[in-house]
């Protein structure tokens, strides 16, 4: 089976022990295909850092593909918005059979979506993390980002997904 995994909301680094670096390396012992899609940001020790597009195999065989966010303004509002118009095109040439998306509810969702179209018998899970401790911390976050935005961007993009993932019973409630 081909499995990607989409990793946009955060810095994928080889070697760590997140639960994407887990589940990537569960996949590749159990046989099948992998690509990880990350950001082009890593950890060196405590720091996060921004690193160069790459498309390269990693030591456990998964493929690692870092796409470079999308201009959309300064710099702040290009890292929350989170938006590659590279990652469809990526898809397209992996085809893969099951899509995991980790991390923030994102403007990416949508191109799931969009693939999820043109490719019906793929199968998409999205994991969440977001609840009031780590996310929409202030009122213009929780307000503007994550009850108007993030709500709009999951209601639209729910028909397509086979199932949220929820970390925490907050999380579901966020």
């Amino acid at each position: 089976m081909k499995i990607a995994h989409i990793c946009i909301a955060s810095a994928f680094t080889e070697g760590m022990g997140y639960q994407e670096n887990s589940l990537v390396d569960i996949n590749r012992v159990d046989g099948h295909d992998v690509l990880v899609v990350s950001n082009c940001r890593r950890f060196e020790g405590a720091r996060n850092v921004d690193t160069a597009p790459e498309d390269r195999v990693m030591t456990n065989g998964a493929r690692l593909v870092r796409l470079p966010f999308d201009w959309t303004g300064p710099r702040y509002l290009t890292e929350k918005i989170k938006r590659t118009r590279r990652l469809f095109s990526l898809l397209e040439e992996y085809c893969p059979d099951v899509i995991l998306y980790h991390g923030v509810i994102g403007w990416e969702l949508q191109t799931l979506s969009r693939y999820k179209f043109q490719h019906p018998d793929v199968r998409i899970y999205v994991d969440s993390h977001e609840d009031r401790h780590n996310s929409g911390t202030n009122w213009l976050s929780y307000t503007v980002q994550y009850r108007m935005l993030t709500r709009w961007l999951a209601h639209r993009v729910l028909p397509d997904v086979e199932k949220i993932l929820y970390i925490s019973a907050e999380t579901k409630d966020f």
